[in-house]
C-alpha cells in the first residue's frame, strides 16, 4: 500500500511539475504577446513623432521664405 501512495505521490507530483511548465509556457506566451504590443505602439508614436516634426519644419521653412512687412 506504501508503495502505491508513493507511487500516486509521485503522479501528482509530475502532474505539478507539467502543469507549471503549461503556465510557464502560457506565461511566457502573454509576455511576448505584450512585448509585440508594445513594439507596435513605439512604431505608430514613432510615426507620429515624425509627421509633427515634418510639419514643423514644413512651417518654419515657410515662414523663413514669406517676405517680412516692414513696419513704419
Amino acid at each position: 500500500m506504501d508503495t502505491v501512495s508513493q507511487a500516486e505521490a509521485r503522479g501528482i507530483s509530475k502532474a505539478g511539475n507539467v502543469a507549471q511548465d503549461t503556465s510557464g509556457m502560457a506565461f511566457l506566451e502573454q509576455l511576448e504577446a505584450k512585448h509585440d504590443q508594445v513594439l507596435v505602439d513605439l512604431d505608430a508614436l514613432n510615426e507620429r513623432i515624425e509627421s509633427v516634426l515634418a510639419e514643423y519644419q514644413q512651417s518654419r521653412q515657410t515662414q523663413q521664405t514669406q517676405p517680412t512687412i516692414a513696419s513704419s
